[in-house]
């Protein structure tokens, strides 16, 4: 079991990284993903868990891009902190980390031509601190 956990978390850090490859070769700015999001950031969770909202390439990249961010947010390292250095609860959905990210960016216009998974993550950080 430890063995097949530590090949999780090594295909976790290899997926961030090819992640962070890839969105540097094809960066997108905070506005930008903002924009993506905007129907994810106004739609409504359905009692059943399911999501309603209108599904384009746009909202896509949205979906898969804070996916990523939310399953990455699992993982911790040897020392038990996770890896994207916040703490959101278990409990926690992908359309909150949207949420939470479209606010951020509505109230930092600072940021807004900065790469978009660091202005998420400092929403994220911001939103659910580690103790």
């Amino acid at each position: 079991m430890l063995r097949f956990k530590n090949m999780i978390r090594i295909w976790a850090i290899l997926f961030a990284v090819s992640i962070s490859i890839v969105s540097q070769a094809n960066a997108q700015t905070a506005e930008e993903m903002k924009s993506n999001c905007e129907t994810i950031s106004t739609a409504t969770e359905l009692p059943d868990g399911q999501v309603a909202f209108e599904q384009t390439f746009a909202s896509g990249v949205c979906w898969g891009s804070f996916g990523t961010l939310q399953i990455l947010s699992a993982y911790v390292d040897s020392e038990r902190t996770p890896i994207l250095q916040f703490c959101a609860p278990p409990t926690s959905t992908l359309i909150q980390f949207v949420q939470i990210f479209s606010d951020y960016a509505d109230n930092h216009p600072e940021d807004h031509n900065k790469d978009w998974n660091i202005v998420a993550q400092k929403a994220l950080l911001q939103a659910f601190p580690c103790p």
